[in-house]
C-alpha cells in the first residue's frame, strides 16, 4: 500500500466576478478570504481579481489540503463582521 494522498486546493475561482460585485475592480481591497481548519483558527487567504477572466482568484498560504483548510469564508469587510481577524476574538 502506497503513502496516503491529500488532494490539494491550488485556488479556488468565482466566475462572472463583476455581475456578483459589480464594481469589483475598485473595491476588491474591501474584502477579505480566510480558511478556518480542524481546529477554527482563520488564517488569511490571498485574494485577488482577474479582469481579463472576470474572476475572483482566492489561493491558500500555508494550508493547502482540504483537511487543513476546513471551510473557507469570504466576506465584504465593510458589511460583516471580519471573522478573518483574530484579535477581534
Amino acid at each position: 500500500m502506497s503513502d496516503a494522498q491529500f488532494q490539494n486546493l491550488d485556488k479556488v475561482v468565482i466566475l462572472g466576478a463583476s455581475s456578483v460585485i459589480p464594481n469589483i475592480s475598485a473595491d476588491i481591497g474591501n474584502y477579505v478570504a480566510c480558511s478556518f481548519g480542524i481546529k477554527l483558527d482563520p488564517e488569511a487567504m490571498t485574494i485577488a481579481y482577474n479582469a481579463t477572466m472576470d474572476t475572483i482568484d482566492i489561493t491558500p498560504t500555508t494550508r493547502k489540503t482540504f483537511a487543513e483548510l476546513g471551510f473557507i469564508k469570504f466576506l465584504d469587510k465593510t458589511s460583516e463582521p471580519n471573522v478573518c481577524d483574530s484579535t477581534g476574538f
